[in-house]
């Protein structure tokens, strides 16, 4: 009889969460995938699933970054290539306004630079190459700078204005081959800071696979910018280089002016860093 009573005290067996006895009379707990016990972790499910539960739909991608639709962001791209072509169109452009053969008559004043100004090839070395390359390299860094810090589409902007209004002081009057040399420095500080600005805002437009066709599109904009370059001989032939100057100089202020109305920059703005207190 003690045996039994014994016996009788023991705990019984205990359900299975699964339904199943277990051996022995202990009950193990187990968690089933998703449940808050322990066990197993969670399976992760993918990203349109989950965004698909969330919704209460079927499986969707999330939103582009932004809230920017397909077509908004081509025509961002758009203003972009036509930013870059512009930067190059104007890096190019004194490189065909030049002809040392041409002589020193009106026809050959009217069309090229050096027969109006009356300089040399060493000269037109220290424009082609140091007037313009030396600052561009140096300012590439800064530029690189401003485009984590900065409004990136108000810097374009601005680069863009600088390098038009440089452009147009080359074909005025009032150039000389001192002003057409601190002209060729300012573009080169001003173009530096056009690939940053733009790369960048290409990454937070387009996340994702889409982005090197982005940039793909982007980058033709070097070889239309030399294109448009080689045929301004036709322009200078027809007009002079001077017409030709300011009609490229007014094309990049009016893109100067879309980039600022049209290209909004995705990322917020930074606030102002905080002044600890207690110091003097």
């Amino acid at each position: 009889m003690i045996v039994q009573a014994a016996h009788a005290s023991l705990p019984g067996p205990q359900p299975h969460p699964r339904g199943a006895q277990v051996p022995g009379g202990v009950g193990i707990p187990l968690r089933l995938r998703g449940s808050g016990m322990p066990g197993r972790p969670p399976r992760r499910s993918a990203p349109g699933r989950a965004w698909a539960a969330m919704e209460g739909g079927d499986s969707l991608p999330p939103p582009a970054r932004g809230g920017l639709g397909p077509l908004r962001r081509a025509a961002l791209v758009g203003v972009l290539l036509l930013i870059y072509t512009h930067n190059q169109l104007t890096r190019f452009s004194l490189v065909y306004a030049v002809n040392f053969a041409a002589g020193g008559g009106a026809a050959a004043r009217r069309e090229y630079i050096n027969a109006a100004l009356g300089f040399g090839p060493s000269e037109y070395a220290l424009l082609a190459s140091y007037g313009f390359t030396l600052l561009y390299a140096a300012a590439s860094l800064p530029a690189g700078r401003v485009a984590d810090t900065a409004d990136r589409s108000r810097t374009l902007a601005a680069a863009a204005l600088v390098w038009s209004l440089a452009l147009a002081l080359q074909g005025s009057a009032l150039a000389t081959f001192p002003v057409v040399w601190a002209c060729r420095v300012v573009q080169g500080l001003a173009m530096a800071f056009t690939g940053p600005q733009a790369i960048s805002l290409l990454a937070d437009w387009f996340p994702g696979p889409r982005l090197a066709l982005a940039t793909g599109v982007y980058s033709t904009g070097l070889y239309l910018g030399g294109s448009l370059a080689s045929l301004s001989i036709l322009s200078n032939a027809r007009f002079g280089y001077r017409a030709t100057f300011q009609g490229m100089a007014a094309a990049g202020v009016c893109l100067a002016a879309l980039t600022w109305r049209a290209v909004a920059d995705p990322r917020p703005p930074r606030p102002p860093p905080r002044k600890e207190n207690g110091g003097a």
